[in-house]
C-alpha cells in the first residue's frame, strides 16, 4: 500500500495531499546534494526523512513500490486510496525526485485512472520525462531548475512550467519580485496554467523575513 500524505493545516500545501519518495535512496538525489551550487545542497526533503524517522520509514517504502512496474491491481489500489479524500487538486513529489522510467510510467498511470483530478509533478530529470513522448491531459510537468540564483526563463520541451529558486541577495540585486509566496490552494498557477516561469524565495531567506531579519522585498523593490 502506497503512503499519501495528507499535508497539514497551515502549511504551505494546505489542503493538499501527495506521493512522495526517498531522497536517501535516490542515486540522484544523493550525488546533487553534494553540488553547494544546487538546491540539492538544501534539501527539506533530507531534513524532514532526519528529523522524522517514521516518514523516512514511508518514503522509503514508496520509492521500492513505485520503482518497479506496477500490476493493473495495484494501480487500482492507489486509485482507491486517492479517491478516499476527494480531491480535485494532488501533487506528485513535494518530497522526492524521478529515479527511473518505470517510476515516471506508474505515475502518468495513477493520473490516468483519475481523469477528475489534476496532478502536478516537479521534476528536475528531464532525461527522464523527454524519453516519454506524451504525458496525460491531466497532468502539469513543472521543471525544478536544480541551479538556485540561475534563474530560466524557457520551458523546457515536455515541461508545461519552469520553478527557480533565488537567494534574498540575488533578488534585490536583479530586481526580482518571487511570484510563489502564498498558499498553493489560494493560487494554483503550477495546477491550473501553462507557460509559467515561477519563482521563489530560498526558504532560508523567507524564515529570515519571516523573523524580521531582512525587509519583505516588496519593501525595497
Amino acid at each position: 500500500m502506497i503512503h499519501i500524505t495528507e499535508h497539514k493545516h497551515g502549511l504551505k500545501m494546505t489542503g493538499f495531499i501527495s506521493i512522495n519518495t526517498s531522497v536517501l535512496k535516490n542515486p540522484y538525489c544523493s550525488t546533487n546534494r553534494c553540488d553547494n551550487k544546487k538546491i540539492c545542497s538544501v534539501c527539506y526533503g533530507k531534513y524532514m526523512s532526519d528529523r522524522y524517522p517514521n516518514l523516512k520509514k514511508v518514503l522509503n517504502s514508496n520509492y521500492d513500490i513505485l520503482n518497479k512496474d506496477l500490476t493493473i491491481p495495484e494501480i487500482d489500489q492507489i486509485k482507491k486510496q486517492l479517491n478516499r479524500y476527494n480531491k480535485r487538486y494532488i501533487r506528485l513529489h513535494s518530497i522526492g525526485e524521478i529515479s527511473s522510467i518505470e517510476m515516471l510510467s506508474n505515475y502518468y498511470e495513477i493520473v490516468e485512472s483519475l481523469p477528475g483530478s489534476i496532478f502536478a509533478l516537479w521534476s528536475k530529470r528531464s532525461d527522464i520525462v523527454q524519453s516519454i513522448h506524451y504525458k496525460p491531459d491531466n497532468l502539469k510537468l513543472v521543471y525544478s531548475n536544480p541551479y538556485y540564483d540561475r534563474p530560466l526563463n524557457t520551458i523546457p520541451e515536455m515541461f508545461d512550467s519552469v520553478f527557480n529558486v533565488v537567494t534574498y541577495g540575488y533578488a534585490i540585486k536583479h530586481k526580482i519580485k518571487p511570484n510563489c509566496n502564498n498558499q498553493c490552494i489560494d493560487c494554483l498557477k503550477c495546477y491550473d496554467q501553462s507557460g509559467n516561469i515561477i519563482t521563489e524565495l530560498i526558504k532560508a531567506d523567507q524564515t529570515r523575513i519571516k523573523k524580521g531579519t531582512f525587509k519583505p522585498i516588496e519593501v525595497i523593490l
